[in-house]
């Protein structure tokens, strides 16, 4: 899928910032930016790369193993194919040659890619500036937050299914499972990330994964997935109790969710990011859970599962209207269990609105 119009109006916010750097052409590496200035989610698993010229149109270069592929479903950028033992350095250099560039951007460059290049275009002066198109991408247009929400009612679907299924003896990997394959039969292109169900005393490690182990009665289980939907991502996350939950689950769940539901009322545009943090990790503090809330409040999302803004005790970057970014405070008791509350929301200038929307409870 691509859309002409996104396309074209991405490739003017990056001009724009090129000229205020000075830059002749810009050369898009990473797969995430080359979906982005391109709007075409079929741009992806390496193959490409994109050549913006500050005063001319964008070229699409393809190795000859993606080439045909590209000139059939990428139509709103020229395609050029890399030679019979051409590489990708040679591409780039004949193009700058080709502008009479003097100052080049990349958004990622190895240093032998720097040294091929030097030796060819000794006197082009190049930069490696990812934050360039991360700054740009941090502003999410209408058409990126239709794809996020499609992503999010995804998610919610996946969540619904897996605590459904949810119940003492099924094993971690199987309640994945039946969240997978929600995602993928409601049009999910892959997962977001490895999804995660952690149950009882693996309910602690944020980054669990899931195992073999069987879920028993009276655990706590995080349940952490996303989707992925024409490239964009979504990442919701919910904490079940299976069979009823003893006083200390309950108490520090309550916790969590005051804390999220705190951060969700009051986060604003020009807040930065330790203060949104704050929000929620004063009341986390207060109830005397500070020291196991040991991550941040959250991440940007999109065509990236952890992008910019980042939201956490040291983060000075400032929140913007049509920021995508999720909301997870979470307390992991070693040894014992954790829980974490995620949602991931879009900034407006009323505030937060939810993209995930599944319902927060405790599960008997």
């Amino acid at each position: 899928m691509f859309n002409k119009n996104f396309s074209g109006k991405r490739l003017n916010l990056l001009k724009e910032a090129m000229q205020k750097s000075g830059f002749d052409c810009f050369v898009c590496i990473q797969n995430p930016n080359i979906q982005y200035l391109t709007a075409n989610s079929k741009i992806s698993n390496g193959g490409f790369v994109i050549f913006v010229p500050l005063n001319s149109q964008p070229t699409l270069l393809a190795s000859r193993l993606e080439g045909e592929r590209a000139k059939k479903e990428v139509k709103n950028v020229e395609v050029e194919v890399l030679g019979e033992n051409e590489k990708f350095e040679d591409k780039i250099s004949s193009k700058i040659l080709e502008v009479k560039a003097e100052k080049v951007c990349f958004d990622s460059l190895t240093l032998p890619q720097l040294k091929t290049l030097r030796k060819k275009l000794s006197k082009v002066q190049f930069e490696c500036k990812p934050e360039i198109l991360l700054n740009l991408r941090k502003i999410k247009d209408f058409e990126e937050v239709k794809m996020l929400r499609k992503a999010c009612r995804i998610a919610d679907k996946a969540m619904k299914t897996a605590i459904e299924f949810l119940r003492a003896g099924v094993r971690e990997y199987e309640v994945a499972a039946e969240a997978e394959y929600t995602m993928r039969r409601m049009g999910a292109e892959e997962v977001a990330f490895k999804t995660i169900v952690a149950s009882g005393f693996r309910s602690s490690f944020p980054h669990a994964g899931n195992t073999n182990k069987k879920v028993r009665s009276g655990e706590a289980v995080v349940i952490d997935l996303g989707a992925k939907f024409l490239g964009y991502n979504s990442n919701l996350t919910r904490t079940v109790f299976v069979g009823k939950p003893a006083n200390l689950q309950k108490k520090v769940y309550k916790t969590v969710l005051e804390a999220q539901t705190k951060a969700l009322k009051n986060i604003r545009v020009g807040m930065v990011g330790w203060e949104a943090d704050l929000l929620a990790r004063k009341i986390v503090m207060e109830k005397g859970y500070g020291e196991y809330f040991i991550h941040g409040l959250g991440h940007g999302i999109g065509l990236e599962v952890h992008e910019p803004p980042t939201l956490s005790t040291k983060s000075k970057e400032k929140l913007e209207k049509m920021n995508v970014f999720t909301v997870e405070p979470g307390i992991y008791l070693p040894k014992k269990f954790g829980v974490r509350i995620e949602d991931t929301v879009l900034l407006t200038e009323d505030g937060l609105k939810p993209l995930t929307r599944y319902e927060k409870e405790f599960y008997q």
